[in-house]
């Protein structure tokens, strides 16, 4: 049974579209935000002022920016950068 070219023009676009879905994925996944957040936490004990946390999550390692030690090499040193000498 032939497909009509009406269907064929809907399948295109459809195909299309998740194209540019999955490009535009690839595109954003090299993205790295950090942001600095302080807290205040009433009783914390006075040995632990000052503490820093990383929290790093979604890297997606294999995929978009992150495919090598090296470029996940970037953000162990972005977090190293974090720790006061």
């Amino acid at each position: 049974m032939p497909i009509s070219s009406r269907r064929r023009v809907l399948i295109g676009v459809t195909l299309g579209l998740l194209f540019l879905f999955f490009l535009s994925s690839a595109a954003v996944s090299g993205r790295v935000v950090m942001k600095r957040v302080e807290v205040l936490l009433p009783g914390l004990p006075a040995e632990f002022g000052g503490l820093t946390i990383a929290h790093i999550s979604d890297l997606h390692y294999g995929f978009g920016r992150f495919r090598s030690r090296e470029s996940a090499g970037e953000i162990k040193n972005l977090i190293s950068s974090l720790i006061p000498s």
